[in-house]
C-alpha cells in the first residue's frame, strides 16, 4: 500500500497541473481510490486575489492566503500545495504557516469548522508569479482539488502590538500599532495583516471604521483585514466592522477574515437581561458590496468583561442591506462561527444573521449575496439565517437578480427559527436553501415563561405581508432535527411555520427531513397563512415523529412520495450520522454534487444534507 500511494502521489504531482475545478485522476483504479480515502475538496478561501511579492516577513513572498476544505488531512504529511499561474505553470507555495484541522485553536483561525463540518484549514504565502488568473492546487494521495486565485498588484501592511503609529511605515519590520492608523493611510486593493492587537472596548461605538474614498475597492482588487497566522486580533464594541455608507461609491470590496469579534451595546444582569443600554444598533460585521466575511468568530461578551454583554438593539451579528448604500450585493458570508450571541432578553429586532435590500424607491437590481459553511451555535438572538425586506417610504424595495444561495450551514440551539424568510414589499427573487442542518431550534430566549424577544418556535418561518411578493423558495436536502424542545405552547410549534397574508410565493420542498420526538405539526399556518400551503409542492421528503398514533405529526398531502419511517439518525457532537440501513439512502433525486461534509453524492442520493458513504 505504501508503494502504491507513493506512485500515485508522484503521478498526480507530475500530471496534475490542469485547470478547472475539483478534479481527480481517472487513471487511479476504483479499488485504489477506496483504499486511500476520499479525494480532497477545497470549499473557499479568505482572499481571492493579491500580490505575489511584498510580504517581507522573512518566511513567504506574496499575500498570506488561507483555504478551507475537506479531506485535506490533519497535517501536511506527503501532500503538496502549489500555485499554478495563468500559463498553467505550477510552483510550490513559498511558505506554509499551518496545515491542520479547522478547530478554532492556534495557529489557525478562531472559527471551529472542524466541529461543525469536519473541515481542515491551510495558511500559506503565494509564491512569486506573473500577474493574471491562476489557481491554488492541493494534492493528496487520493486526488487533487483546485480553487481560483488571481495575482495582481497591491500593497501589504502590518499592525502589531509592538508597532508605532508615529515612526512605523506599516512594513513587517516597522509595523503600525493600530488599525485606525492603517485605515487613515493605506489605499484600495491593499492587504492588512493584524497580529495580536485588541481594538476597542465595550464603550467603543465604531471599532474598525473605514471612510476613505481612496480605500474603497472592487471585486477585482479587494481591501482585506486578515489575522496574521498564529495570532488572535480582537475587536470589541457596539459595531465591530463597518464602512462609510453615505454614498454608493463608498462601500465596496472589503474583506475581514479570522478575527475574534465581541459585539454588544448593553450589559447583562443576573437574569441574563440587557441593562445599561448604550445605543439602539449593534452588529459585529456590516457587509460591503463585493466583499467577504470569512471564518470570523463572533460572540457578545469578552472573557475579561465582568459586566457581561448583550446585543439588544437592531441588526445582527452579521448584517447586510442596501438601505442607504449597497453593502449587500455579491457579499460572501462564508465559514463564520457565531456562538452564544445574545441574551435571554435580546430584542426580536436583533438577529444572528440578517440580509435584506431595502433600497426603497431606488428599486436596485443587485447581484445576490451568499451564506455558506457557517456555524451558528447556542445563539439567543432571534432567527439564525434571516432574510426580511420591507419599505417604509413607498412601494418598491429592490430585487436580487441572481439566486440567493444559503447552503451548507449548521445551526444548533437557536432562538427562533433556523431559517426565516419574510417580505413586506414586492420581493420577486429566488432563494435556494440546500444542505443546511438545523438541530434543536425554534427555542425561546427568555428566563421566564413569557416570550421576550419574539422568538418563533418553528424550524422554518415563512412570512409574506405583501400581495406582490412572488419569490420562489427552493428547499432541497436540508435537515431539521428537533424544534420547540422547550415546549412553548404558543406560536406555531411546527417544522414549517406560515404567517402569510398572501399566497403568491412558490415553495419547492424536495428531499428534506423534519424530525421530531413529539407530536408536533410538520407544517402549520396561523390565521393569516391558511392559503399559503397551497403553494407548496415537492416529493421524497422525510417526515418523522416517534409518536405511535400522532394527531399533529402528519405528512402533508402535497408530498407525492413521503417517507414516514424512522430515518435512523444519531448525533455525535455537532454532527449527524446516518445508519447503514436508513430509509433515506438512495431516495433523493436531487442534483447536488456534494453534501454538507464535502462528500460526493451518489445518484440517486440520500435525503437530507448528509450523503451516506459506506466506510
Amino acid at each position: 500500500m505504501l508503494f502504491r500511494s507513493t506512485i500515485l502521489f508522484f503521478l498526480l504531482t507530475l500530471f496534475g497541473c490542469g485547470g478547472g475545478s475539483t478534479t481527480q485522476s481517472n487513471d487511479i483504479p476504483i479499488k485504489a481510490k477506496e483504499e486511500i480515502g476520499a479525494p480532497p475538496h477545497l470549499a473557499f478561501s479568505d482572499i481571492i486575489s493579491g500580490p505575489s511579492t511584498g510580504l517581507n516577513d522573512t518566511l513567504g513572498s506574496g499575500v498570506i492566503t488561507t483555504i478551507w476544505g475537506f479531506n485535506l488531512g490533519s497535517d501536511q504529511g506527503i501532500s503538496s500545495l502549489e500555485f499554478c499561474d495563468k500559463n498553467n505553470s505550477c510552483l510550490p507555495v513559498s511558505h506554509i504557516y499551518y496545515w491542520k484541522n479547522a478547530d478554532g485553536e492556534l495557529p489557525s483561525g478562531p472559527a471551529n469548522l472542524y466541529e461543525s463540518h469536519g473541515m481542515q484549514e491551510i495558511s500559506f504565502s503565494i509564491p512569486q508569479s506573473i500577474n493574471g488568473d491562476g489557481q491554488i492546487k492541493v494534492t493528496t494521495s487520493a486526488g487533487i482539488s483546485t480553487i481560483p486565485f488571481a495575482i495582481r498588484e497591491g500593497d501589504i501592511y502590518h499592525v502589531t502590538s509592538n508597532g508605532n503609529d508615529e515612526t512605523g511605515d506599516g512594513s513587517f519590520q516597522n509595523p503600525w500599532l493600530t488599525i485606525e492608523k492603517a485605515d487613515s493611510t493605506i489605499d484600495a486593493g491593499s492587504t492588512l495583516y493584524v497580529h495580536n492587537v485588541t481594538t476597542g472596548d465595550e464603550n467603543t461605538s465604531q471599532v474598525i471604521y473605514n471612510n476613505r474614498l481612496s480605500a474603497m475597492s472592487s471585486l477585482e482588487e479587494q481591501f482585506a483585514y486578515i489575522a496574521y497566522p498564529n495570532t488572535r486580533p480582537e475587536v470589541i464594541g457596539e459595531r465591530g466592522f463597518s464602512v462609510y455608507s453615505g454614498d454608493s461609491n463608498l462601500t465596496a470590496g472589503f474583506v475581514i477574515s479570522k478575527f475574534s469579534i465581541f459585539a454588544a451595546e448593553a450589559d447583562e444582569d443576573e437574569n441574563h437581561q440587557p441593562i445599561n443600554i448604550r445605543a439602539s444598533v449593534t452588529y459585529a460585521i456590516q457587509g460591503t458590496r463585493d466583499g467577504r466575511a470569512i471564518s470570523n468568530f463572533i460572540t457578545d461578551s469578552h472573557p475579561d468583561d465582568s459586566t457581561g454583554a448583550c446585543p439588544d438593539g437592531q441588526q445582527a451579528a452579521i448584517k447586510a442591506n442596501s438601505l442607504s448604500a449597497d453593502n449587500v450585493s455579491n457579499f460572501k458570508i462564508l465559514g463564520n462561527h457565531i456562538k452564544e450571541y445574545g441574551c435571554n432578553g435580546s430584542s426580536r429586532f436583533q438577529h444572528t444573521t440578517y440580509i435584506s435590500i431595502r433600497s426603497a424607491e431606488n428599486n436596485e437590481q443587485l447581484v445576490a449575496p451568499e451564506m455558506g459553511w457557517n456555524f451558528l451555535q447556542n445563539n439567543k438572538t432571534s432567527s439564525g439565517l434571516h432574510y426580511f425586506d420591507e419599505n417604509h417610504t413607498g412601494e418598491e424595495c429592490g430585487q436580487f437578480i441572481t439566486p440567493v444561495e444559503i447552503h451548507d450551514n449548521v445551526v444548533i440551539n437557536q432562538a427562533g427559527p433556523a431559517i426565516a424568510f419574510g417580505a413586506n414589499c414586492p420581493v420577486r427573487s429566488t432563494f435556494n436553501y440546500y444542505n443546511n442542518i438545523a438541530i434543536n431550534v425554534g427555542l425561546k430566549a427568555d428566563f421566564t415563561d413569557n416570550e421576550v424577544n419574539g422568538s418563533n418556535n418553528v424550524a422554518v418561518s415563512i412570512s409574506v405581508g405583501h400581495e406582490e411578493v412572488t419569490s420562489t423558495l427552493n428547499f432541497s436536502n436540508n435537515i431539521f432535527y428537533k424544534w420547540n424542545t422547550d415546549d412553548q405552547q404558543d406560536n406555531l410549534m411546527a417544522c414549517i411555520g406560515l404567517s402569510s397574508a398572501y399566497n403568491n410565493v412558490t415553495v419547492n420542498w424536495n428531499s428534506n427531513l423534519c424530525y421530531t420526538e413529539n407530536d408536533l405539526h410538520f407544517i402549520r399556518s396561523n390565521y393569516l397563512g391558511d392559503n399559503m400551503e397551497s403553494k407548496f409542492s415537492g416529493k421524497n421528503n422525510s417526515w418523522y415523529s416517534n409518536i405511535t398514533e400522532p394527531e399533529n405529526s402528519i405528512s402533508p398531502l402535497w408530498d407525492s412520495n413521503p417517507i414516514v419511517s424512522d430515518p435512523l439518525l444519531s448525533i455525535e457532537g455537532s454532527k449527524l450520522i446516518i445508519a447503514v440501513d436508513s430509509p433515506l439512502i438512495g431516495k433523493s433525486e436531487g442534483a447536488l454534487l456534494r453534501d454538507i461534509y464535502g462528500q460526493l453524492r451518489k445518484y440517486p442520493s440520500t435525503i437530507g444534507a448528509i450523503e451516506f458513504i459506506e466506510k
